[in-house]
């Protein structure tokens, strides 16, 4: 296998199998005690790579003598130590209409995220016990698209962030074992004329399993929204096992989606897309996209999660948000709905509790 040297780290990178690049040090990770795993800077429907890793962990070596970066954005972390770890996974928050994101009422509730009032994804704590040498493998959600389109109103709906005991290998086998799921936001945009629901409580990242309903259904047990995209319609969120409509077609490649759905854990993590990054993808973590239109079409995706949030048609404000999820073995937890009031991403903090 090739190796490679960064010129401005000196780390090696090593190109494996199924798209998995690694980093090997010289450094030791015994003295971790914590570490915030982020979407490093990447943004759209696919994760980071390991350059744009590099860069965003570069004041840490310990955290990189232990990462790889696989497929489309998924990093994986050795383990440094045996003992209890606690977890603070955050979910993303929801792409908006930026002609109006919200209504008054929403407005009162909803937390400014990156310059607009956003529907925020949910926040999952929780302790877990871990073996030195262990491999988690987490999807970092990442921001629905924004709709810049003054008339169209199809914001797409944010990643869910996720966290699995096993390899990136052992998500290609299914054989990790999932221990937490944070759910995305869904789109959001307020139209005054339209006859809606303003519905915000469904629109942020949620703590129960299922992905929240609106003017369409969501998710249940781990799988995307019910219904698959037609046409050119906003899509719901994707689940753990299965996207929306329960597909299980794979996409692990790094290309960014055009005219396709979002994609489970399982198969990629991808968030869908029609226009790239042009406007409205859904983000990183299964989040749905916004409607391919330039009319007042005013449909938004739904957030990806443990089971995906609903799609929206004119009828509903809000994108589903997310469902969530924690590891039955998992202590000391706390879930708050929308609870990631501060990013526009999601994370992931580690900490050794010891």
């Amino acid at each position: 296998m090739p190796l490679i040297i960064n010129p401005q780290t000196g780390y090696q990178v090593t190109m494996n199998p199924h798209s998995t690049f690694s980093v090997n040090t010289m450094f030791s990770t015994s003295s971790f005690l914590s570490f915030t795993f982020t979407n490093s800077g990447a943004i759209g429907p696919v994760g980071p790579t390991l350059l744009q890793a590099l860069s965003a962990y570069s004041s840490r070596p310990d955290i990189i003598s232990g990462l790889s970066i696989s497929g489309p954005g998924y990093q994986s972390f050795v383990i440094p130590n045996t003992g209890t770890y606690r977890f603070t996974v955050n979910g993303a928050s929801g792409g908006v209409w930026t002609t109006s994101p919200m209504s008054p009422v929403s407005s009162s509730l909803a937390p400014t995220i990156d310059g607009y009032k956003r529907p925020p994804g949910a926040l999952i704590r929780g302790s877990y016990n871990l073996t030195i040498g262990q491999i988690i493998t987490m999807v970092i959600g990442q921001g629905g698209g924004d709709d810049d389109n003054v008339i169209a109103n199809c914001p797409g709906g944010g990643g869910g962030t996720f966290v699995t005991l096993g390899s990136y290998a052992a998500v290609l086998g299914l054989t990790d074992t999932l221990l937490f799921v944070a759910g995305g936001a869904g789109g959001a945009g307020y139209q005054v004329l339209d006859s809606a629901s303003d519905n915000y409580s469904a629109g942020i990242g949620q703590i129960s399993t299922f992905g929240a309903a609106a003017s369409e259904g969501s998710g249940t047990f781990g799988n995307g929204a019910p219904t698959i995209v037609t046409s050119n319609n906003s899509s719901g969120g994707a689940g753990y096992l299965s996207g929306p409509g329960l597909a299980t077609t794979t996409d692990f490649t790094t290309t960014i989606p055009t005219n396709a759905v979002p994609v489970g854990f399982r198969q990629g993590a991808k968030g869908g897309s029609f226009l790239g990054l042009t406007r409205g993808w859904g983000g990183f973590g299964g989040g749905g996209q916004g409607a391919n239109s330039t009319t007042s079409d005013d449909d938004k995706g739904g957030g990806g999660g443990y089971s995906g949030g609903a799609h929206a048609f004119d009828a509903d404000w809000f994108g589903g948000g997310g469902g969530s999820y924690t590891n039955p073995s998992a202590t000391s937890l706390t879930l708050t709905a929308g609870g990631n009031t501060t990013s526009r991403h999601g994370s992931v903090l580690l900490e050794f509790l010891g």
